[in-house]
């Protein structure tokens, strides 16, 4: 004689597997539990802009490095701040830089199409035709709502004078 029948034996799966999702959710820190929350809620965002010599670069591909800053779009309010240098400037590199920093929009005055194209198919927010204050005045004009932007990109790479030298 067997010693569960049939749909017993799925309901002893199913309990074994609730047992060990609770132990590993328990294993996890309460602050991680909630971040991880705020975060897939959409409240907490992280915002990358371009710097060039400490100051807002007018092209994505020419930053020596980003600010990014962690905001709470809930509270309309800033979290963290950060300066934080990428690797140096390939095709390409910026935007997974930028996605293995968690990085989820993106600032700039221009950027050629490809990195356009490659942050948006990680899921990251392209904001173009931004005109440079201090990072700050940026992303807080964004979570009033009333950053002003031309959503233009370049069309050719590099620094170009067709593109007002950005």
């Amino acid at each position: 004689m067997p010693l569960f029948r049939r749909g017993e034996k799925m309901s002893v799966v199913f309990l074994i597997l609730g047992l060990i999702a609770g132990i590993v959710f328990t294993a996890i820190p309460e602050d991680a539990k909630l971040d991880g929350i705020i975060k897939r809620g959409g409240t907490m965002k992280k915002i990358a802009i371009p710097m060039v010599s400490d100051r807002f670069s007018e092209h994505f591909g020419g930053a020596d490095s980003f600010a990014i800053l962690e905001v709470d779009e809930e509270k309309k309010s800033i979290i963290s701040q950060e300066k934080a240098a990428p690797p140096p400037h390939e095709r390409g590199v910026f935007p997974v830089w930028l996605h293995d920093q968690g990085v989820n929009v993106v600032f700039a005055g221009g950027m050629g199409p490809r990195a356009h194209d490659i942050l948006t198919r990680y899921g990251i927010q392209v904001v173009a035709g931004v005109q440079g204050e201090t990072p700050e005045q940026l992303v807080q004009a964004y979570l009033d709502s009333t950053l002003q932007s031309s959503g233009s990109l370049c069309n050719e790479p590099g620094f170009h004078e067709d593109c007002g030298n950005h």
